[in-house]
């Protein structure tokens, strides 16, 4: 039996080829991750990862070529070593987008209004567990106020909400569908001088002809004055482009909680349109509405939060200087790392030579 001997000067040919492949190993399959942190949608990653190993194809014949002409291959590869290295780093620089809570506010015609979430994971053991954990509450009320803390029993939560309204439109259907509650239990928007508003508008929002200038004067009371209001040709009015944000707070029920498929539905037992007043009630809408831009903070659950939190992609991600950014960095990195792979294979195989001892 042949005794088999290591040739030592072969140690830092291999070293390179271990640690080199064990780092693209672990950075590749997290390139995808960083794009989704940083807003950037499943498309827009996908395009920029069919881009990349074309590039990476293009680029190792020609920069190969090249060394082989200027005979520097020991530099051409050290170069693009240092490239790799330099668009690896780089990648740690990029914005990142902050988590949010996005949800719906859904207001039920029976009472019973939700918070809902869907896109999160499908339901499943490890999700029915999470959703255990989420169901109880995971810190004392300590930190309510003294209003509102003898509130909320050991089964609920307090949140609060902020909904984006950009359409006028919406705005008067929401106010129309809670005309059952007090005056003094009514959104801001939705009170005084609101009232006009409401008894010439109908529940889809269309207005008589001869009323639209009494309308449009007291828009400044139901959103902001700095929104810019036209008239479309269904004659229904609209809103552009900053939202009214309606603020409020609700409790939840949180053994009412339900996850079916990917959607989350928290149940929302009362609810108060004037935060910080400790006046919750229990309501219903005279027809199923709907806010779909909102975003929600329990801030004594953390479990729950980060449940709920989403990276909310770019709208118009092509037009992101985040996603060029993103993107120009992939293809130099598997473009740099593809070169220098394919020299340092013909590298390897001049120092081996005829050597059959490795």
């Amino acid at each position: 039996m042949t005794e088999k001997k290591i040739n030592i000067k072969l140690i830092p040919v291999k070293a390179h080829y271990f640690f080199f492949n064990a780092a693209g190993s672990a950075l590749v399959p997290f390139l995808p991750v960083m794009g989704k942190q940083m807003g950037i949608s499943a498309e827009a990653v996908g395009i920029v990862y069919a881009v990349a190993p074309i590039a990476g194809c293009v680029a190792k014949p020609f920069f190969g070529l090249v060394a082989d002409r200027l005979k520097k291959r020991k530099k051409t590869f050290l170069f693009f070593l240092l490239l790799a290295l330099t668009s690896s780093l780089s990648f740690s620089f990029l914005p990142q987008v902050q988590p949010e809570r996005p949800v719906i506010f859904e207001c039920g015609s029976m009472g019973t209004n939700y918070l809902l979430q869907s896109g999160g994971a499908p339901a499943s053991c490890t999700a029915e567990r999470s959703l255990d954990n989420i169901k109880r509450k995971s810190t004392s009320s300590q930190n309510h106020n003294s209003t509102t803390q003898s509130l909320v029993e050991d089964d609920e939560e307090l949140c609060h909400i902020d909904c984006q309204i950009y359409s006028f439109l919406d705005g008067i259907k929401f106010c129309y569908n809670l005309r059952k509650l007090n005056v003094n239990d009514l959104p801001e928007p939705c009170k005084g001088t609101a009232n006009p508003v409401l008894a010439n508008v109908d529940k889809n929002g269309i207005y008589d002809e001869t009323e639209a200038f009494s309308i449009r004067h007291n828009i400044s009371e139901v959103t902001s004055s700095s929104v810019g209001v036209h008239e479309d040709n269904n004659q229904q009015l609209m809103v552009q482009p900053e939202p009214y944000i309606l603020n409020f707070e609700v409790i939840l029920k949180m053994p009412s909680t339900v996850l079916l498929k990917d959607t989350i539905f928290l149940h929302v037992d009362r609810i108060s349109f004037h935060p910080g007043n400790g006046k919750f009630k229990q309501f219903s809408c005279n027809e199923r509405t709907r806010l779909t831009k909102c975003f929600v903070n329990c801030s004594d659950h953390t479990q729950l939060n980060k449940r709920l939190e989403r990276v909310l992609e770019e709208p118009e991600v092509f037009e992101s200087s985040t996603f060029w950014l993103y993107g120009a960095l992939v293809v130099l990195a598997f473009a740099a790392i593809a070169v220098s792979n394919s020299i340092s294979d013909a590298l390897c195989f001049q120092i081996l030579g005829n050597s059959t001892t490795y």
